[in-house]
């Protein structure tokens, strides 16, 4: 059966190929397989890279199993993927490390940006 590449997404197209392949393959290596499944030119990948990658991320389709290896999330055990968003406590920023500016008031706020962007006509009509 024979495929019309050109009238699919990259992603379609994307879950087509890895689902061919028996082992999780890196991004670029998907990216440039898929941009010559469908004819693509590089600049064309080039132009287009960012939201392929995006589209694969948000996919509820594919998953990266560590590093810049992505799979389809059908083939992987539960496992793998069950702890991909989990919280991490050392990244989290603490409200201690915020610094807030107590002298300024919600008034002195308003103040200042009606100062800065008053027109001086206040008549609508």
């Amino acid at each position: 059966m024979t495929y019309n590449y050109a009238n699919m997404s990259m992603l379609e197209v994307a879950e087509h190929l890895m689902s061919r392949k028996k082992t999780p393959q890196p991004f670029k290596k998907i990216a440039q397989e898929v941009s010559e499944l469908m004819g693509m030119s590089e600049d064309d990948l080039r132009k287009k890279i960012t939201r392929f990658y995006a589209d694969l991320t948000l996919s509820g389709k594919f998953l990266n199993v560590g590093g810049d290896k992505w799979d389809l999330k059908s083939r992987q055990k539960f496992e793998m993927f069950e702890n991909q968003f989990l919280y991490d406590e050392e990244n989290d920023i603490d409200d201690e490390t915020i610094e807030e500016d107590d002298d300024l008031e919600e008034d002195d706020i308003d103040e200042e940006y009606e100062e800065e962007y008053d027109d001086g006509d206040d008549d609508l009509s």
